[in-house]
């Protein structure tokens, strides 16, 4: 049995036991920690191999999942966004707006249970911080969300007991969640209806440097740093092309009409509502490829809304008293 736990970090890349620990429930992931390798290009009298140089530790991984309203993935949203403003009594609300720096970094556990004993191995992936989280949204199926994340360093050990928060009442959200609106005037209704699928990716454009500070260039294999870059919010729609909203999209993209796209899941009193205060359509006209209903794919990208300060805001409402 494998499970993946998640622990805030408040030095970057210091497992802190004293903070609770939220099981991910996952569908698949690929944390890893890879040494690169180089080379030598020297000439030697033997045919022979000669031993590469190892090179930096490279903290890296694709985790994917269900969306669901409570425990680890809304955390994952705080560190793929920024800051959270909380509010309210229970449920919970907690508003999370893009912002221009990342929460300090997550600890990352992988735990193998070995059949033939009772204790296990932990494997603890530090100062991981989100790269992109995307979401997808097909027909008849939950969101399906993935988060790429990198981090500083990677430390195994054995373990007996691992004690992690797992939430109840958190069954993942689906197509049946959710709605879809542009631009929320009268005149633009509710899209869910014709929409066959959406997709949403948040993109944090992470650079890095290796070495820990105060040493020599090149005495480590660590990371001694992850920056955001330019953060980059894209995506896409995709419909039956028909009048609504053919029409209309070809109209919007054609025009470089200034949108506003909402994305909300609701199950009960549980919520994520994303709210894209400006996009612009970047599309194309649908190809004929045979015979059958004919599909538009519009991509998107959103801008930052100078009235807002912000290009994306995400509000979870649940059974989290913080995030």
């Amino acid at each position: 049995m494998t499970r993946l736990i998640l622990r805030e970090e408040a030095v970057w890349g210091e497992l802190d036991l004293g903070n609770t620990g939220y099981g991910l429930e996952f569908t698949r992931e690929t944390m890893d920690s890879p040494y690169d390798s180089v080379d030598h290009q020297h000439r030697i009298s033997s045919r022979g191999a000669v031993e590469p140089l190892l090179t930096n530790s490279n903290v890296q991984g694709e985790i994917r999942g269900e969306l669901q309203p409570h425990g680890a993935w809304p955390r994952l949203f705080k560190h793929a966004l920024g800051t959270v403003v909380e509010g309210g009594s229970y449920p919970y609300v907690h508003t999370i707006k893009g912002g221009n720096t990342l929460p300090t970094g997550l600890t990352i556990s992988k735990l193998y249970q070995m059949r033939d004993n009772d204790s296990g191995i932990r494997t603890d992936f530090m100062g991981c911080k989100v790269n992109q989280l995307i979401l997808d949204v097909r027909r008849q199926s939950p969101i399906v969300a993935r988060v790429m994340v990198q981090g500083q360093r990677m430390l195994s050990s054995t373990y007996s007991s691992y004690t992690a928060d797992w939430p109840t009442d958190n069954g993942p959200f689906t197509d049946r969640h959710t709605t879809i609106r542009i631009d929320e005037s009268p005149a633009d209704p509710d899209v869910s209806a014709v929409c066959t699928a959406a997709s949403l990716n948040i993109d944090n454009d992470l650079r890095s440097d290796w070495g820990p500070a105060g040493t020599t260039w090149g005495s480590a294999r660590d990371r001694i740093s992850l920056v955001p870059g330019l953060r980059r919010i894209s995506g896409s729609l995709s419909a039956f092309f028909c009048y609504t909203p053919g029409a209309m999209w070809l109209g919007w993209w054609r025009n470089n009409t200034d949108l506003q796209l909402r994305i909300r899941c609701r199950r009960e009193s549980w919520i994520y509502d994303i709210y894209l205060p400006k996009i612009k359509f970047r599309g194309n006209v649908p190809p004929i490829t045979g015979r059958g209903p004919i599909n538009i794919t519009m991509p998107f990208v959103a801008y930052v809304d100078e009235s807002l300060g912000t290009d994306i805001i995400v509000t979870i409402t649940n059974a989290d008293p913080t995030l």
